[in-house]
């Protein structure tokens, strides 16, 4: 029996999006103790001191990047190790990624106050948790967030650098790939060619005896969130086809 294609369904495995971010000393002792790899890191003084970065990588059908084994191997999983995700990519062409900022940059600055002492003439007043009360003007110092908006050149050269590293895929962790300490950042990866034109799949015609039996099943995956529905032109169309012990996949 030949496969039939149904629009507008596709698999669940399409356009995944990965979450990798870089364990900092603060998480890497909850999640990595004990183990052979927590070790060898723990030597690193790079990865000690370094910041979490959060990477989203889209992958286009047909055109992906990925190996098939790392995106079956990834489907369940948000966090992986984005060295990995380097290493196991197949020739990294830099006309085929682009690199956005998708979040502000937040720089947190610290510094203690804890020996200063106070001017009680002062009528403004903090709370314990350093957060300013009503009428106050002068933040605590002890804890201060400050949001750094950085211009579109400042923003030209961190990608840069990233692309950089990106086309040497040398690159021994994440922090070679941060700019500053004290910084998150967000970064969008897409490893789809913006020239490349969507690979659609034509819809074969369904024998009437068998509508009945594949909008069943059809449904079944839809419920079970094997499949999703999907207006995207890079949608991969669905398939049902018939096996030998008569059910259907």
């Amino acid at each position: 029996m030949f496969p039939y294609f149904e629009k507008n369904l596709t698999s669940m495995e399409q356009g995944i999006k990965f979450n990798a971010e870089k364990i900092s000393k603060r998480h890497q002792s909850s999640t990595q103790t004990g183990s052979k790899q927590s070790l060898e890191k723990k030597e690193n003084a790079k990865f000690e001191a370094s910041k979490i970065v959060d990477v989203t990588i889209e992958t286009g059908r047909k055109i992906s990047r990925l190996e098939q084994n790392l995106l079956k191997k990834q489907i369940n999983k948000s966090i992986i190790n984005f060295n990995k995700v380097i290493s196991q990519t197949n020739e990294i062409n830099s006309a085929q990624n682009r690199i956005k900022l998708n979040k502000e940059l937040e720089n947190t600055k610290e510094s203690d106050s804890s020996n200063e002492i106070p001017d009680k003439s002062n009528h403004n007043k903090t709370c314990s948790n350093g957060n300013l009360t009503k009428g106050t003007s002068t933040p605590n110092l002890n804890r201060q967030k400050m949001e750094n908006k950085w211009s579109e050149d400042d923003l030209k050269t961190v990608r840069e650098k990233i692309m950089n590293k990106l086309n040497e895929i040398k690159a021994n962790s994440v922090t070679d790939l941060t700019p500053n300490k004290n910084i998150y950042i967000a970064f969008k990866i897409d490893l789809t060619d913006p020239n490349q034109k969507p690979i659609t799949t034509k819809s074969r015609p369904l024998p009437y005896h068998l509508k009945q039996k594949v909008r069943e099943e059809l449904d079944r995956q839809l419920k079970a969130g094997i499949i999703r529905k999907s207006k995207s032109e890079w949608s991969a169309a669905s398939r049902i086809v018939d096996k030998k012990d008569r059910s259907t996949v």
